[in-house]
């Protein structure tokens, strides 16, 4: 067995059936091992950024680790934002990137595709490293392939010599994975007595929470607490149970933040989306519950922090307080739905479109939204049900994410309808993926929202918009055309023909392929 053989055998067994890359060079051999493996299939993107894009919409669905191949420099440096999204959003990806022969790497010599890979990587891994010989790559690859997913998730990389993959090897022992962080006893008894003390308490779920959404949901009703979620937390409380305050940053859940008496912080780090600039109020009662400790404390001072599981802790907490005496908390329940309605009354033509979007789209579809203003106001203003069914580059923000993600996605969960919803602006970044969806006959459905323009920098440029026009004006392809020219079904409609409109989003879903439906926008002005 050649090192590029073990290596295909230990992703069969340990990682994903479904590998994305774009193959170079360097990695013929573990292309090729990777190709013959019965239990395993090789994804051809049409970028190494959208092969990263695609493992980390693969990972957040699933649960696993997504995996990703690529060849060494250029091939390894144009995934480096997709990569550093991972990083920012906590996604464990698996980077394995095929570098020039032993005798070169380090040396400057010039060498072709000759980089330090490593470390221009290493700020943006939880972990990575180089191999030496054959049967440390082997060994490097289960740890990247476990320590993605212990602890806080992140992205790990092993870079490989492309002379290894020649080797003869020997699969190595398998390390046992460490057993989920348990909480301290105190500190759960600490919580819990906090908790049932609370007059006015509030639940904030972020990406940490993801996993725990049972444990969550149990909680919220046998509480009676009000449920806030960040970007990556969408979907882990049901947007419309009557305990949901939608988003943290929304008015309903600043608002209701600023009157509680108790927060309970589970799997959130308090970003800048999430508190609006860290201007939310956060109660002293704070219950800060994060497997990283790095986070405990960084903006909001906690009463309890608890370096833990989420689910784990959860799991302890509702053992705490099943038995524990509950305030009477109707006119806090009152309270909550009356915030929520107050959101949901508001109005406006995105707003409109959103609540269009989400009659059309059925209930079970995963959402992979890139970045763009209709998709800000979806956080608000666009329900979702189920943990990890609402995708969105929310801590980097890398524009492109959208298409290559919703393969991931989709490859992940075959039995579920995709969407990804983009704007012309960061479709143009990604674009090149209708190729993969083609080639691959992946299902998923795209709305493509085109004002040509760059609507979000016009909305922020101000005063300053009539002078920037040449920055942000688009002169687009006719995006209808070119899906068609990769042989995909495509429509176009305006967004302000509300009948019509509709029409096309159940066409658009009744598509047993992908298919795209372009939506007119007005350009901002």
């Amino acid at each position: 067995m050649t090192c590029a053989e073990a290596i295909a055998d230990i992703l069969a067994t340990h990682g994903p059936p479904t590998i994305f890359g774009y193959p170079g060079a360097h990695t013929v051999k573990l292309h090729a091992a990777i190709a013959r493996h019965p239990r395993l299939s090789h994804v051809l993107v049409r970028h190494e950024q959208g092969a990263a894009f695609a493992a980390d919409g693969y990972a957040r669905v699933s649960g696993g680790p997504g995996v990703f191949l690529t060849t060494a420099g250029p091939g390894a440096t144009n995934a480096v934002t997709a990569v550093t999204e991972s990083f920012t959003n906590s996604v464990p990806t698996v980077h394995l990137c095929c570098l020039v022969d032993r005798p070169f790497v380090g040396k400057t010599l010039g060498a072709w595709h000759e980089a330090d890979i490593e470390a221009i990587f290493r700020p943006v891994t939880k972990w990575n490293a180089t191999a030496r010989d054959s049967e440390e790559a082997l060994r490097l690859v289960l740890r990247a392939l476990q320590e993605a997913t212990t602890g806080r998730p992140r992205p790990t990389q092993v870079c490989i010599p492309r002379d290894l993959l020649h080797e003869p090897a020997v699969l190595p022992e398998v390390v046992d994975t460490p057993p989920r962080r348990a909480p301290e006893a105190r500190q759960v008894d600490e919580a819990a007595r906090l908790i049932a003390e609370s007059q006015r308490p509030v639940i904030i779920a972020g990406g940490g929470a993801v996993r725990a959404a049972k444990q969550i949901r149990s909680l919220a009703r046998l509480v009676q607490v009000g449920v806030a979620t960040t970007c990556m937390g969408k979907g882990v409380f049901p947007d419309d149970d009557p305990l949901s305050l939608g988003a943290c940053f929304s008015n309903a859940g600043a608002t209701a933040l600023g009157e509680a008496d108790l927060c309970l912080a589970i799997g959130c780090r308090f970003t800048q989306i999430a508190t609006r600039n860290w201007s939310t109020r956060i109660p002293g009662d704070l219950i800060h519950i994060d497997v990283d400790p790095s986070v405990i404390d960084m903006h909001y001072p906690a009463r309890v922090g608890i370096e833990a599981d989420t689910g784990e802790t959860l799991r302890c907490l509702l053992s705490e307080l099943a038995d524990a005496r509950q305030p009477d908390r109707r006119a806090w329940v009152a309270r909550v739905a009356e915030l929520r309605k107050t959101d949901r009354r508001a109005s406006g033509d995105e707003i409109e479109l959103c609540r269009l979007l989400r009659a059309a789209i059925p209930r079970e579809t995963l959402v992979v939204g890139d970045v763009a203003s209709l998709v800000y106001r979806m956080f608000v203003h666009f329900d979702a049900y189920e943990p990890a069914s609402f995708l969105y580059p929310a801590g980097y923000i890398a524009m492109g994410y959208g298409l290559p993600a919703a393969v991931g996605a989709q490859l992940a969960r075959p039995d579920a309808p995709v969407v990804c919803i983009a704007g012309d602006g960061s479709f143009s970044m990604s674009m090149m993926e209708l190729a993969t969806v083609a080639q691959n006959a992946i299902p998923v459905k795209i709305v493509l929202l085109n004002n040509d323009c760059l609507g979000s920098i016009a909305h922020f440029a101000g005063e300053d918009r009539p002078d920037l026009e040449q920055v942000v004006a688009l002169r687009n392809p006719d995006f209808v055309s070119l899906a068609e020219a990769h042989r995909l079904p495509a429509r176009r409609t305006g967004v302000d023909r509300c009948r019509e409109l509709s029409e096309q989003l159940t066409w658009l879903q009744r598509q047993e392929g992908p298919a795209l439906l372009q939506v007119n926008c007005p350009s901002p002005r």
